[in-house]
């Protein structure tokens, strides 16, 4: 498996194909000079285990958690909103919490959370927002659920390490345990989890029924579990947030009274905690309001949770958020999915490191909202004061990088995210040059990442917008302040191919706005993406544990093999003209660079289409499109963007539909895969 791993040292990871995806990002301890290597990427999910339920194929799966086994970093573990699983007939609706892990490191195996048993014995309608644990002998999942018309509550299910040779190497307790419950017009949402092992040490013996019916002991050691989770309250339209915990794992229901972290007079949503020792730093966005302003919050415990300070502002932001587009009361002529700018936050031994995107601002420090945004990251040794923002990684054009997570280990930090710098460039020098001085105004001042048609000299353009995953490694300095690598890496790796000319391009790329949810009606690429290393490690005495996130002093051991994980479209499969068959039909994700004229001149335009015919005539285009797309223009040929003109309500057939006229302002496409899968 490819990733961004030690240079020389660590696992080494082979490559597979399929549905959910992880990189591994091993980096070089902090010091003057570092190393990444960016493997190609594995496969999380395509491989079903025997004797559980496989699920429906080609669905969607989103917002991954993961975590790393401390007494094994190649057995990593993910969960993940499994859309395949939910949806079967006579089972659930909506989504359930998909699993998967592999032993070495290469071979992932995938089945549903609860197990053995399909998810009706947990009596509920829905799972989804897992937030993945891991500590040494055992595992857990967290995540929120619930009953239509009915309660919404949080859940944790745990897991037991077990001594199988082959297959699972955590299997789940037959049954989950309710963390807490809201009624009514509430609905619990955007939760996170946080374990924390006692520094003082000792161990609990643990008794657990397993899914298979096997009643199994472990000895794990002493530990607090850190739940939070924001809560909406239909009636008035805000959103608090909470946090609770327990010592027992919560099998005594044990877990305190949930205790409010905020209470703004908007919406506070998208928790993340991180710890150092025994202090605990909570952090969640909060929405303007009224006369609140957009920022990031925090709150801090001195007592491992069971007493949290004031919340106060860390950073007022210019966020970037986004909604889901089409909206007929704004347009029906751009497509974009929904997003918001929440933060993240983990910590080394003593800093806590924050990461969100940001919209620029003008002189006057105002923000400037029809711009792209930036990955920004700072630093605080105690909670309260913090370092200035630092800019990841700059880039010229009309870029946005969002969506961010980050993870410290052995004294330094991996951030990840997504970024559309690659297609920035080139459809600003495509505009210039195809449709005119001014088409590149439009695009400088698009505010949104949304798949979109222009008029130009030349005709009607249509762009498909697409990201790519990067990652940066980031150390702090004696003073506390933050420095990033001077080039990020690339971590979502493609299948590449060469065309008649010569040209080597990208097969593959992530369309982020294909409407493959809601009935193929709006595109979503979840609220969060994944990265994650080893959390413990064992002290000098061979038996007791302690966090991982301080640095060692070891240039050697400190070392880690990072692991990431993200939604990613790049597998959705159906044609892009309606009369060719199922199995021949070109994939939607054709390269980036075939962004052609979709009208021309009406003296153009048979010759333009002649060439879609099989048997027909080449087609007649201009030769410096010719010269860059070769054979595959036509098949990049549609009168709209994908985004923009799938209609398709039919989903799981494969019956090739009428051709459509030639420039027709809607066409019916092939069905298709609805796969939305996870890549790293």
């Amino acid at each position: 498996m490819k990733g961004i791993r030690d240079s020389g040292l660590g696992p080494a990871f082979t490559s597979m194909r399929s549905v959910l995806l992880i990189a591994i990002l091993g980096v070089i301890a902090a010091s003057a000079a570092f190393a990444q290597v960016v493997e190609s990427n594995i496969n999380v999910t395509g491989l079903g285990a025997e004797g559980y339920e496989p699920g429906q194929p080609g669905k969607q799966e989103n917002e991954p958690s993961c975590a790393v086994n401390p007494l094994n970093e190649l057995n990593v573990m993910c969960a993940y909103n499994w859309y395949g699983f939910a949806d079967l007939p006579l089972k659930q609706g909506d989504t359930w919490i998909g699993f998967s892990e592999t032993r070495d490191g290469r071979v992932f195996i995938r089945r549903p959370l609860t197990g053995t048993r399909d998810n009706s014995w947990i009596g509920r309608d829905f799972a989804a927002d897992p937030t993945m644990l891991a500590w040494p002998g055992g595992a857990a999942v967290t995540s929120i659920a619930g009953i239509r018309g009915g309660n919404s509550v949080m859940l944790i299910q745990r897991m037991m390490e077990v001594n199988s040779e082959t297959g699972f190497r955590h299997l789940s307790e037959a049954g989950q345990i309710e963390i807490a419950s809201i009624s009514g017009v509430n609905f619990i949402d955007k939760p996170d989890a946080r374990v924390i092992i006692d520094p003082n040490g000792g161990t609990q013996l643990v008794t657990m029924t397993l899914e298979t019916g096997e009643i199994v002991e472990r000895e794990w050691p002493n530990l607090r579990i850190i739940v939070t989770y924001a809560v909406f309250n239909g009636s008035n339209q805000n959103i608090r947030t909470y946090s609770t915990y327990s010592d027992q794992f919560g099998a005594d229901g044990s877990w305190s009274n949930p205790q409010q972290i905020t209470n703004s007079s908007g919406l506070d949503q998208g928790l993340s905690v991180a710890h150092i020792e025994n202090e605990i730093l909570y952090t969640v966005r909060r929405f303007q309001a009224g006369t609140e302003n957009d920022a990031i919050m925090g709150a801090i415990s001195k007592n491992r949770g069971r007493k949290i300070g004031k919340v106060f502002e860390i950073t007022d932001i210019c966020p970037f958020d986004q909604i889901t587009l089409p909206d007929s009361a704004i347009t029906e002529e751009a497509v974009s999915f929904r997003t918001n700018d929440f933060p993240w936050v983990s910590a080394t031994g003593d800093t806590y490191v924050l990461a969100y995107s940001e919209r620029p601002r003008d002189t006057d420090g105002n923000c400037i909202f029809n711009q792209g945004s930036r990955i920004m990251v700072r630093t605080s040794q105690n909670g309260t004061v913090w370092s200035p923002p630092l800019q990841v990684s700059p880039v010229a054009g009309h870029a946005f990088q969002f969506m961010p997570a980050i993870n410290c280990a052995r004294g330094a930090c991996q951030v990840i995210w997504y970024d559309t710098r690659n297609e920035s460039l080139a459809f600003e020098a495509a505009l210039a040059v195809e449709l005119g001085a001014g088409a590149p105004k439009y695009w400088e001042d698009n505010p949104n990442i949304e798949d979109f048609i222009i008029d130009g000299e030349f005709g009607s353009f249509t762009f498909r917008r697409t990201a790519d995953v990067y990652t940066s490694r980031i150390t702090i300095d004696s003073h506390g302040d933050p420095s990033a690598s001077p080039i990020p890496e690339r971590v979502s790796v493609y299948q590449y191919g060469v065309d008649r000319m010569a040209n080597v391009f990208e097969r593959e790329f992530n369309p982020v706005n294909v409407r493959n949810y809601g009935g193929n009606t709006k595109p979503f690429m979840g609220d969060y993406i994944a990265i994650t290393a080893p959390a413990w490690r064992l002290k000098d005495d061979g038996i007791s544990w302690e966090s991982n996130q301080s640095a060692t002093g070891n240039i050697e051991l400190d070392k880690v093999n990072y692991f990431g994980a993200w939604t990613d479209n790049r597998r959705i499969r159906g044609a892009s003209l309606g009369s060719y068959p199922y199995t021949t039909a070109t994939p939607f994700n054709v390269s980036p660079e075939v962004q052609v004229s979709t009208s021309v001149p009406d003296g153009d335009a048979k010759q333009l289409h002649a060439g879609s015919e099989p048997g027909g005539p080449a087609p007649q285009v201009k030769p410096e499109i010719l010269a860059i797309n070769t054979d595959r223009f036509l098949s990049a040929y549609m009168p709209r963007a994908e985004g923009l003109e799938d209609r398709n309500m039919n989903p799981g057939t494969c019956m090739p539909t009428a051709e459509p006229a030639p420039f027709a302002a809607t066409a019916p496409f092939e069905t298709r895969t609805k796969n939305s899968e996870i890549y790293g």
